[in-house]
């Protein structure tokens, strides 16, 4: 017997699984969150926001919520390589190589032109808390934490799980439409036996998150401090660990320290982590009160199916990758945008079934080339080690003579810091200035209509430099444009809350802006247009930047992702704008 029936049934309340509500909130579908903890994360975990993602939040309605709780400007400007904090034999103290990262320090300028929201540094354990409270604001009912979902059964028709309440053991029977699996991976695609594709057990990782006094020795606006020194904890013969504010660069009193290889066949407590953390600080008289400690595994899989009838896979429950570029939640993001306006179109009769396959096509590749340049970046860390001049399977000696020579006062030690600066900029400006790999992606699908031609550039390989393309499958690219109340908006903020189509047409597109609500009443779908205007636009040459000619139009669906580019010269414009937003929702297209 079936209690509770909803179109929507999330599993799962972290980061992906709060998004997702937010936005079928946001979008008026009724639904259902159940999470098996009774809180939020307890740990910092990921905290890097990208552009991509605060777009993300920005059409959610929680931008503002997310900057007030986190980073950015001035308190996200680089990540930083040091010796330690402390000490006072040579080489201690010393800051050996710097780079700008996440739009900090000369990227600063290129992220205001790229895009309306900045990056944020937002630890889940300060992120979910303020999205948890936002979702709980506006959900049709109530978040369900501390239930679990159990006995799943999987029809044409639709989902039924029973719910437990882990608290009082009651259970509820609950038939949903559609199940978003935001849970990890850790029940909803173990009990339909979808698995893992990749590597496993990669690495064991210590996380200790402590209060401390470090302001006069971490500069305000490092987001990242690598720490370097000799000792015996891998095979180059160094101590290492990465020391992250939780809160405003160096202003921060708390903070968390990842340890990339465990203590040496100790147990890992607080005590340990502790005594082990002063050593590779230098500071052994540093004051310290332990919050947690946290260890986990890396891992890189990305699992069998991203959808299986009416089940689909989100966030980690798709795919987890190590932590380099950043760029584990964001992807959780980019599916949850990707898929929960395709949802909600549905269940509101504005879309066909046909559209949810394109959730996979989508995003599979981009979530695979993600991993691919996590992996990629995770062990191109090695290369600080080898420009330092330490080799695996050197003896104390020598890797003393190493570290002494690298941090000498004479020319050698000089072109030694220059030569792992250079190295570091080159090699790793694919982690920390990966903008084409946050905003160039690109979607390719049934419903995105290619016409064949090829785009006027070509983004950039390394996934560095981003380069702005109004062609189909890839982002609309931002500029600020007045709108006809005197507002000032991006034309990322035309989509609404993933409310509806936009369509931008160009300064002598009159053929396209004359049939703009024709189509729309035809079709059913929320359409708004914007003609371009030299005069209201604060770069007033951003459609000619782009490639696109006066008669041209761009048609962008609702998580800000072009569907269609089309010219004016080659007539019918009714019947092919019609064409293009049926076949972008699924459905055939019959003149």
């Amino acid at each position: 017997m079936v209690d509770i029936h909803v179109p929507i049934l999330i599993v799962g309340g972290g980061a992906s699984g709060l998004s997702s509500s937010i936005a079928l909130s946001n979008l008026g579908v009724d639904h259902l969150l159940i999470e098996r903890h009774p809180t939020t994360s307890h740990a910092p975990k990921a905290h890097i926001l990208n552009q991509r993602t605060m777009e993300i939040f920005r059409q959610l309605g929680i931008d503002d919520l997310v900057y007030g709780a986190g980073s950015t400007g001035q308190h996200l400007q680089n990540s930083t390589w040091r010796t330690s904090l402390g000490g006072d034999e040579p080489g201690d103290g010393r800051v050996f190589a710097q780079i700008d990262a996440w739009g900090g320090g000369e990227l600063r300028g290129i992220v205001e032109k790229t895009g309306p929201n900045p990056p944020c540094s937002c630890h889940q354990i300060k992120l979910e808390p303020l999205m948890h409270a936002h979702a709980a604001k506006v959900a049709p009912r109530p978040l369900l934490f501390n239930h679990e979902a159990g006995d799943l059964q999987v029809d044409d028709e639709g989902v039924t799980v029973t719910v437990t309440d882990r608290e009082s053991g009651q259970q509820t029977v609950v038939r949903a439409d559609y199940l978003v699996a935001a849970d990890a991976g850790r029940s909803i695609a173990p009990a339909m036996g979808i698995g893992w594709i990749g590597a496993t057990q990669l690495q064991d990782n210590v996380s200790i998150h402590f209060k401390a006094d470090l302001s006069d020795f971490v500069e305000d606006g490092c987001i990242l401090n690598w720490i370097v020194n000799l000792g015996s904890s891998d095979s180059f013969g160094l101590a290492s660990g990465v020391l992250v504010p939780v809160g405003r660069g160096g202003l921060s009193s708390d903070w968390v320290m990842h340890f990339a290889f465990p203590p040496d066949a100790v147990e890992v407590n607080a005590e340990v982590l502790t005594r082990r953390m002063r050593s590779l600080l230098k500071l052994p008289d540093l004051s310290v009160e332990v919050h947690q400690v946290n260890h986990w595994v890396l891992e890189s899989v990305i699992t069998e199916a991203f959808q299986s009838g009416r089940v689909f896979m989100v966030g980690d429950a798709a795919h987890k990758h190590p932590p380099t570029i950043g760029i584990g939640m964001n992807s959780a993001f980019g599916d949850t945008s990707n898929l929960m306006w395709k949802l909600a179109w549905i269940v509101k009769g504005l879309a066909e079934p046909r559209l949810l396959e394109s959730y996979e096509p989508e995003r599979r590749p981009v979530i695979q080339r993600n991993i691919d340049c996590a992996n990629t970046t995770y062990y191109s860390h090695m290369i600080v080690n080898t420009a330092m001049g330490l080799m695996p399977g050197m003896d104390e000696a020598a890797r003393k003579h190493a570290f002494e020579t690298f941090f000498a006062d004479n020319p050698e030690g000089e072109r030694r810091r220059a030569r792992a600066q250079k190295m570091i900029e080159s090699v790793l400006k694919m982690e920390f200035q990966a903008m084409a790999l946050e905003l160039g992606y690109e979607y390719v699908s049934e419903v995105i209509c290619f016409d064949g031609r090829q785009p006027i550039r070509q983004p950039d390989p390394t996934g560095c430099d981003y380069v702005p393309l109004a062609e189909p499958g890839h982002r609309m690219p931002h500029a600020w444009i007045t709108d006809g109340q005197g507002a000032r908006r991006s034309t990322l903020d035309m989509t609404g809350a993933m409310e509806n189509f936009s369509l931008f047409i160009g300064s002598n597109g009159a053929a396209w802006e004359e049939v703009v609500e024709s189509v729309g009443e035809a079709t059913g779908v929320p359409l708004v247009s914007h003609r371009h205007d030299r005069e209201k636009a604060e770069n007033s040459s951003w459609w000619e930047d782009l490639g696109l000619a006066d008669d041209e139009c761009l048609l962008v669906r609702p998580d800000n992702h072009i569907v269609w580019r089309g010219a004016a010269d080659v007539g019918q414009p009714e019947q092919r704008l019609t064409a293009a937003i049926v076949q972008s929702i699924g459905r055939w297209y019959q003149p």
